[in-house]
């Protein structure tokens, strides 16, 4: 940093102020913190000469050393960092960046644009194909066996209005009843969640969030050469219904009587 003034030697004076990281350290959130306090030591040299007379100021320099050092054993501790020495009132906050979020591709959060009860069966996009979904539950499954009141939360939200609690048990059930191979629809002709008292969709909705459940999608493999670069193993359904502009129902069946296709689930 640089101060203009007659009174140094060469009319400016002349400061540096870093942070030393290990090398494989993501050291962009220490930016705001070096920035601020360059400008509250600018400021003290502007006011009182702080740190061009350092070496022959030993009270200065005594002060510039707790300041860093200060500043160093806080930061690595705590995060924070309040600095108060005199009318100096200084306060420092480490802010992590966290990475950008995955990018939402089109086949993640498809719309209605039309009313769905105008719209022909054939023709539903993947928003109403939910029942052909494939889900499976994550290693936190075994969290709602005790957790009473995550099992309060999960039944408060999936009760249907106007009848009784449904039993958590016949809940939990119904959940460990996902794997790779069945589908929400197989599941419900197994359990039907209608007579057990809660919704469906609003349980699934609520797992996923919650993190107990997780979308399995398919991806199409293709033996035979010169067939569709979408049938390599790294495109899944949801995105190709959409690139083909096919109902999830039609694309599966056709794939289901093609011998030379086989089904990743992931």
């Amino acid at each position: 940093m640089r101060i203009e003034d007659n009174k140094y030697a060469r009319n400016a004076f002349y400061f540096n102020l870093c942070v030393v990281c290990d090398r494989n350290a993501r050291a962009i959130q220490y930016e705001p913190v070096v920035q601020k306090l360059s400008h509250t030591l600018r400021d003290l040299e502007m006011e009182s000469s702080f740190l061009s007379t350092q070496q022959e100021n030993p009270i200065a320099r005594a002060r510039l050393t707790n300041f860093l050092n200060t500043v160093m054993t806080d930061l690595n501790k705590n995060k924070v960092c309040k600095l108060t020495d005199g009318t100096i009132s200084l306060y420092l906050k480490v802010i992590e960046l966290r990475k950008d979020p995955p990018t939402v591709k089109d086949w993640d959060v498809p719309v209605l644009t039309k009313p769905y009860r105008k719209i022909p069966h054939e023709k539903w996009d993947l928003t109403t194909q939910k029942y052909s979904n494939i889900y499976a539950p994550t290693t936190k499954i075994h969290q709602l066996y005790a957790n009473r009141p995550l099992q309060d939360q999960c039944i408060n939200c999936i009760k249907i209005k106007g009848e009784e609690k449904p039993i958590w048990g016949d809940v939990f059930r119904f959940l460990c009843r996902f794997n790779h191979c069945n589908t929400v629809k197989q599941v419900c002709c197994i359990v039907n969640p209608a007579t057990l008292r809660f919704n469906e969709r609003k349980l699934i909705q609520w797992a996923c969030l919650e993190g107990f459940l997780q979308r399995v999608h398919k991806y199409p493999v293709s033996v035979c050469e010169g067939t569709s670069q979408s049938w390599n193993g790294t495109h899944c359904m949801d995105e190709i219904c959409l690139a083909l502009n096919m109902s999830y129902g039609k694309l599966n069946d056709k794939f289901e009587h093609d011998p030379t296709v086989s089904m990743i689930c992931k």
